[in-house]
């Protein structure tokens, strides 16, 4: 546990935020692309310290001692029980980054070029468990073994440790595409090259267009040549959308 954190004697402290910011922009404090980080494999939040987001109170009833990753594992249970064992995971192609898994679900868009899948916020280490005893029957109250600082997180930055890197700006992106559709063509086979000239164009100018929106994010080792992973906010949403390269994803059975 981050020995920095604050920790609070009262049930139903507010909730500290980790992951991106709930619809902010990612600050300048990020390293860039292949630069290494103090701490690797973990996200920092607040993005700015000074203008932290709003707090949220949870039910001190829904808090519980950490229990790490156990969101993430108990999802990816219920894949494993639906298939016999078998999960899939995607690595990023050309660099090996594991960036996504079947557990979580994902659309088609942009003719394929484009995969959307929904992320959400979670409270890390808080595991609401129901095994219908009454606590006071047992000595215990909704107090006992609650944790009162609890750290909320996006579950897909979280699970796949992704790296949030500084926003782009137009040329920033347009150069970046460049070199990454350059690299990544040499890697596909003739058809899947073919698909991919042929949508790339239309994919490219649908992520522009929400450019200002977008969040940017690599795999853990912060690789110079790695896919990038987008995430933004639709209208209304509490909960952010993640936008990954199908062409740039490598399908691994587990």
């Amino acid at each position: 546990m981050d020995t920095d954190t604050p920790r609070s004697s009262s049930a139903g402290a507010p909730a500290r935020h980790a992951g991106i910011g709930h619809l902010g922009r990612p600050g300048k404090i990020f390293a860039p692309i292949g630069r290494p980080r103090a701490r690797a494999g973990y996200f920092p939040g607040p993005i700015n310290p000074r203008r932290p987001p709003p707090p949220q109170t949870l039910a001190p009833h829904r808090l519980r001692p950490p229990l790490p990753a156990l969101v993430s594992l108990l999802a990816q249970a219920r894949v494993l029980s639906t298939r016999g064992g078998a999960m899939l995971v995607y690595q990023d192609l050309l660099t090996g980054d594991e960036l996504l898994s079947d557990s979580f679900p994902y659309r088609e868009i942009e003719n394929g070029i484009l995969w959307e899948v929904d992320g959400r916020w979670v409270v890390q280490g808080a595991v609401d468990v129901d095994i219908g005893a009454n606590p006071s029957a047992e000595g215990g109250g909704d107090d006992e073994g609650v944790d009162d600082q609890a750290v909320k997180v996006v579950d897909i930055v979280d699970t796949f440790r992704l790296q949030e890197q500084p926003a782009f700006d137009k040329k920033q992106f347009v150069t970046f595409m460049k070199r990454y559709i350059k690299n990544l063509t040499a890697k596909l086979e003739p058809e899947q090259q073919a698909e991919f000239k042929k949508g790339i164009e239309g994919a490219t100018k649908y992520l522009l267009g929400k450019l200002k929106d977008l969040q940017f994010f690599v795999g853990e080792s912060m690789h110079d040549d790695g896919s990038l992973v987008f995430a933004y906010y639709k209208d209304g949403a509490t909960d952010p959308t993640f936008l990954y390269f199908a062409h740039g994803l490598k399908e691994i059975k587990c």
